[in-house]
């Protein structure tokens, strides 16, 4: 008796020592510091999107056009100063062969007779290398420039890159956006977040009135 008394006291020691260990194990994974650093983090993440929100260019009508000097699809550097003396619609997408940027190149193809008419020269920018460019051009037979912004400078200059939101994630990206540049290269016409189908009656809208 005072034999099965010994063994059933080292029983309960034993599962006392192993429900402790998982007390401890439980409780460690609920740590109140994991759930610090999880608002730590969020609170730096909102105070670096807020600074970044607050660098962001904005351009308005009257500004004078940021300058730039690119590589077209065919290798050739092109400058805003080569559109001296003509209307420029300058419009930046995402990136090349992608539906909405598709729209919206097949848009100033197909109006291509309607910009000329009036005195308007379509030009599109996006962070794709040359030979995406290019590939680009050709499956669509665009005809017009489009540049290589690879670093994203012209784009962050327009104020068309910056922060988008998706799937519950924040990322730096270009912001569909067009503008058009008068013969003296004063923006006449901003438009940020643009729709692609919105692109060229926004611009010839603008010259007409």
């Amino acid at each position: 008796m005072s034999k099965y008394k010994i063994v059933t006291k080292a029983t309960v020691i034993l599962m006392l020592s192993v429900l402790a260990a998982l007390v401890i194990q439980g409780c460690s994974k609920d740590e109140p510091q994991d759930a610090g650093d999880a608002t730590e983090q969020a609170e730096t993440q909102s105070v670096d999107t807020t600074d970044k929100e607050a660098e962001m260019v904005k351009l308005e009508v009257g500004d004078k056009a940021p300058g730039f000097s690119l590589l077209d699809q065919d290798g050739q550097e092109v400058s805003l100063g080569d559109f001296a003396g003509k209307k420029v619609l300058l419009y930046f997408y995402p990136r090349a062969d992608t539906p909405g940027c598709t729209k919206q190149a097949c848009s100033v193809r197909d109006s291509n007779a309607e910009l000329a008419a009036l005195g308007i020269v379509g030009v599109g920018m996006s962070p794709d290398k040359p030979e995406a460019q290019k590939k680009f051009d050709e499956k669509y037979d665009l005809g017009f420039k489009l540049l290589s912004d690879a670093d994203h400078k012209i784009a962050e200059a327009y104020g068309a890159w910056g922060e988008k939101k998706k799937a519950g994630k924040t990322t730096m990206s270009i912001i569909r956006s067009s503008f058009l540049i008068d013969e003296s290269a004063n923006l006449t016409g901003v438009w940020y977040s643009v729709k692609p189908d919105e692109t060229v009656p926004n611009a010839t809208a603008a010259v007409s009135r």
